[in-house]
């Protein structure tokens, strides 16, 4: 169940995976500049519109390598940095996903 608060102020939404979320289990919330909420879970990365969550994972998005997502950042032109546990890092543009690559030799994240 959805749990909703109200003041004059603000509404408070609880939601859980049976809203669609891939985890209840977060480790990073950033908004971007376009108004989605993104969501970095144990289980995948969540993208928010106010209404429903699009889930993204490394069985459906390839460019995701893990999906044990840890942390998201917005750069000044707009492009979402996503880092994985161990040490991947995706970014998220209006085409699409990109994998960054890296030396071989690059470490794990701890």
């Amino acid at each position: 169940p959805v749990l909703e608060e109200e003041s004059p102020a603000f509404t408070i939404k609880t939601f859980r995976t049976s809203d669609g979320l891939p985890s209840e289990r977060l480790r990073d919330i950033l908004q971007t500049r376009d108004g989605y909420l993104w969501i970095a879970t144990f289980n995948g990365l969540a993208r928010f519109d106010g209404v429903r969550f699009h889930v993204f994972n490394d069985r459906d998005t390839p460019e995701l390598r893990n999906s044990q997502v840890h942390a998201l950042f917005e750069d000044e032109s707009g492009r979402l940095w996503i880092g994985g546990d161990t040490g991947e890092v995706t970014w998220h543009d209006a085409t699409g996903f990109h994998v960054v690559t890296t030396l071989d030799r690059w470490p794990p994240a701890p």
